[in-house]
């Protein structure tokens, strides 16, 4: 049986805490229901195509409750990144790097 190992430096480079900023009323259906993808991008966008689009920053994530009833809801979460995929500006996989093997 082969055991994977990770440096404790890959370890730290690689985050694994996430915050995602929305409003009261779509934090209530995400607890409900979890995240829905049929719904990325319809608050602020979808750069990047769809998916659940989150921050390594707490101020980021308060960036997206602004002027939402009650400040809004920030989720702290907990995510492995699978494979990723570094994108550039004007990167020709921007909406695509999902369809060649990428998890983020």
């Amino acid at each position: 049986r082969r055991m994977r190992t990770t440096s404790a430096a890959a370890t730290r480079l690689r985050p694994d805490t996430f915050y995602h900023g929305t409003s009261i009323e779509a934090a209530l259906a995400i607890q409900d229901h979890g995240f829905d993808m049929a719904l990325s991008g319809s608050n602020a966008g979808a750069l990047l195509g769809p998916g659940v689009y989150c921050t390594t920053t707490l101020k980021k994530a308060m960036h997206y409750v602004e002027g939402k009833e009650a400040g809004g809801i920030i989720f702290e979460l907990r995510a492995d990144l699978g494979r990723c995929k570094t994108l550039t500006s004007g990167d020709p996989m921007m909406k695509t790097w999902q369809q060649h093997g990428f998890d983020s």
